[in-house]
């Protein structure tokens, strides 16, 4: 708020919105990050089931992604979901989850 030249701070502080659910349709609050690793475990976990990395049917072929890649993959998103919530508990205050030791 401004009078003139003056201004006052009237508050300060955080506002966190979310979704009306009776508004809402789908909505996704995970980052492309977390969406990434869930998606690769999904397949990851299909997988275990499967022998055949590619095959053809009727003139129809399907190449599914090498399991080492997908491992690599999975591994590349897990660093980036775990900085993801190193950075949100620094922003509430509760540390980043690393140990820091000193010695005096």
């Amino acid at each position: 708020m401004s009078a003139g030249a003056e201004v006052y701070e009237v508050d300060r502080g955080t506002v966190t919105l979310a979704a009306n659910p009776a508004t809402a349709t789908s909505y996704d609050g995970r980052s492309h990050a977390r969406k990434a690793l869930d998606a690769i475990e999904a397949v990851l976990e299909g997988r275990a089931t499967l022998d055949q990395e590619e095959y053809t049917i009727g003139g129809r072929s399907l190449k599914r992604t090498p399991v080492e890649q997908l491992i690599r993959f999975r591994q590349r998103y897990k660093q980036e979901v775990a900085g993801e919530d190193a950075a949100a508990r620094i922003a509430a205050g509760l540390g980043g989850g690393r140990k820091i030791q000193v010695r005096l």
